[in-house]
């Protein structure tokens, strides 16, 4: 890969749209799988980005109200051709290559190229058929490009020592990620300048192999403000990679616990695919004749919003306000509400618990916070990590990817967060005592005590 210009970037530091139900939370590149192009989301994504490789603003507008999702239609539909006309001109300059599956939600990841130059768009579908259009988003940069031959490619995958002017390129990059996405802006200059000023004091030279390199850029990011979606990996986020999900998709299982509290034990990220939610739901159906209910997300280090809202949802009145999130490249905030309806019984007053602890982020927190910030939760452990923040991954160059915070998530009633102080649980014991705390809890408020 290759350094890119400041104009380049700014095109990848594209956020076309994310409407308030698209996903947000810890979103992934879940390393995409090639689809054909007969793929029926295959042809929605490829309807309207052949329109707008071609200029044709009045088409792809035609495209998405014909396929695109109400509220991105009546939202920023328009804004969001317009910026992809203006910033993936001129017209012609680039070809679609083919289409994969990114496994989040139901995106199309649309691979571009001209000649040398590789480009990628993700169009964000709806999880639910008919996967109706809610926007897009840059999915990066791959394969080399000007400057950068078949051997430095070749080099990147075997995991070379970076060479000076390597490790250049990287910080160059990050530092102009940073300045065009980064949420608070002034603090995005601020880490892009320490990063430079680092890589000029040599701070980097004996971090030649890119594991060493990644790990030293990651506590530069996260030295200024202590933002822990800041990082740099080797070869992508490394959470939600395909055939990593096992048979039950993270809800690891249900018990039922004596006084009829039922359990629910969640393991791993909170994946926003098909499959996930079907498991979501098998789990919560399971639930719906207990008398109380007990969600474990211990040591679950992030996901999805989409699998945020639909679990939550299961518990509070459709069309609640759940979180506000302020985009900064689309200086837009949008609020996220619970689902109109949900496949199988809401349960509005079942007494209900979650289970935390320092393993808890991002997504998993953001679930704490919004059933706590309701008042529809009792929140049992330890503090969370204090994720409280959007971000998305990057390709920078060597095999290395970068994770940038875009947006800001707050609670849309008192513009209170959890960034950098993490969720306080109502209950706090210490993370091995959560469950039998819960239970013990859950038993004493349906008079059951003993039981």
């Amino acid at each position: 890969m290759h350094t890119l210009s400041r104009t380049a970037a700014a095109m990848l530091a594209l956020v076309l749209a994310l409407p308030a139900h698209a996903p947000a939370q810890m979103q992934q590149d879940v390393n995409p799988q090639p689809i054909a192009a007969t793929h029926p989301n295959a042809q929605r994504a490829g309807a309207v980005v052949e329109r707008i490789l071609a200029g044709d603003r009045a088409g792809a507008l035609e495209v998405l109200r014909r396929e695109g999702d109400p509220a991105f239609v009546a939202g920023p539909m328009e804004t969001a051709v317009d910026r992809a006309i203006a910033r993936l001109g001129p017209a012609g300059r680039w070809q679609i290559a083919g289409f994969e599956a990114a496994g989040i939600d139901a995106d199309v990841i649309v691979r571009l190229r001209s000649g040398d130059a590789r480009e990628n768009i993700a169009v964000r579908m709806q999880a639910a058929p008919p996967h109706r259009i809610v926007g897009f988003a840059r999915a990066g940069q791959d394969g080399p490009g000007p400057g950068a031959g078949p051997a430095a490619a070749s080099a990147a995958a075997r995991g070379a020592p970076l060479t000076a002017a390597d490790q250049q390129g990287v910080v160059d990059r990050i530092g102009e990620l940073l300045e065009e996405m980064y949420v608070a802006a002034d603090t995005g200059r601020m880490i892009a300048d320490r990063l430079r000023e680092r890589q000029r004091a040599g701070a980097y030279a004996a971090a030649t192999a890119p594991q060493a390199f990644a790990a030293a850029l990651t506590q530069d990011l996260q030295a200024v403000n202590g933002d822990r979606h800041l990082r740099v990996t080797v070869g992508g986020p490394g959470m939600m990679q395909p055939g990593a999900a096992p048979a039950h998709q993270g809800f690891e299982r249900v018990e039922r616990l004596s006084g009829n509290v039922a359990y629910v034990r969640i393991a791993g990220p909170l994946r926003p695919t098909p499959a996930a939610l079907e498991a979501a739901t098998a789990a919560l159906r399971q639930t719906a004749d207990a008398d109380a209910v007990i969600l474990d997300l211990r040591g679950v280090p992030g996901g999805a919003a989409t699998m945020v809202d639909h679990i939550v949802s299961y518990f509070v009145a459709p069309g609640t306000p759940l979180v506000q999130v302020y985009n900064r490249s689309e200086n837009q905030t949008v609020v996220r509400r619970a689902l109109d309806a949900v496949p199988g019984p809401r349960r509005l007053d079942v007494p209900l618990y979650v289970l935390v602890d320092e393993g808890s982020f991002s997504a998993a927190e953001s679930l704490s916070f919004i059933l706590q910030s309701l008042g529809r939760a009792t929140i049992v452990g330890q503090r969370t990590r204090g994720g409280g923040r959007n971000n998305e991954f990057i390709p920078v160059g060597h095999g290395l990817v970068a994770s940038i915070t875009f947006t800001r998530v707050t609670d849309p009633r008192t513009g209170r967060g959890w960034e950098g102080v993490g969720i306080q649980p109502d209950v706090a014991v210490p993370a091995a005592d959560a469950l039998t705390a819960a239970h013990r809890h859950a038993l004493e408020r349906l008079g059951r005590t003993g039981s």
